[in-house]
């Protein structure tokens, strides 16, 4: 079901700033990513879900809106958009919103992971392939490679090397099927047996209530 809610949140959030492109930037489009992404995870999560997800092993609450702003890169990405190697494309921007806002339960993903994986990404980098850069968000192909220079992200299915983060977003380098080759995908399915939540494609692996079996669990998504 479509929560208009939700939509109806976005709409007030984003006639806030409609006085033109220069009063759209940057910071206001992260706060209102932050606002919808919780209030649909609130929707779409039951009560257990939307504490446990926020809840840390030592007992600890996160801010899910905080969480969900600004990247931690963010003085970067300003500085950036300063300097012209990443262009802040506001049409964009509210058209993540409105995609976020509108997403059923069933297709909604809570881990940070899939944060803007449902639109075209608003920040664009302008730096090619071999060019310098800083952070990946000013390259063409969405990475700043260690050596400092833009490269492309490796897409689903193809090999990578674990503990580098180089796969296209929303996938990761795991061997979560076993075996020693390891490459971009989502992880395990819900139900399947996991170690860990970086297993899951959902990022939730807990033990079953019944057998204590730890197994990948697919939550938020309205049921």
């Amino acid at each position: 079901m479509i929560r208009q809610t939700v939509f109806a949140l976005a709409v007030s959030l984003t006639a806030c700033f409609h006085g033109g492109s220069n009063d759209y930037n940057v910071d206001n489009y992260w706060n209102e990513l932050g606002v919808t992404h919780c209030q649909v995870m609130r929707e779409c999560c039951t009560s257990a879900e939307y504490n446990d997800w926020w809840t840390t092993s030592d007992g600890n609450t996160v801010d899910c809106v905080n969480s969900h702003q600004a990247p931690f890169n963010a003085a970067q990405i300003r500085d950036a958009i300063n300097g012209g190697t990443i262009v802040f494309d506001e049409d964009r921007a509210r058209a993540c919103i409105d995609a976020l806002a509108f997403q059923e339960c069933g297709d909604f993903q809570q881990a940070y992971r899939f944060r803007e994986t449902y639109c075209a990404n608003p920040l664009i980098g302008t730096a090619r392939d071999g060019d310098s850069c800083l952070v990946d968000e000013e390259c063409e192909g969405e990475l700043c490679g260690e050596d400092g220079k833009c490269g492309t992200r490796i897409p689903e299915g193809a090999p990578c090397f674990v503990g580098v983060d180089e796969c296209h977003a929303p996938f990761r380098c795991n061997n979560a099927e076993g075996g020693e080759t390891f490459t971009c995908s989502l992880g395990l399915a819900a139900g399947a047996t996991c170690a860990n939540d970086d297993q899951c494609a959902d990022g939730w692996c807990k033990a079953d209530a019944v057998s204590g079996t730890d197994s990948c669990l697919r939550a938020c998504d309205g049921v």
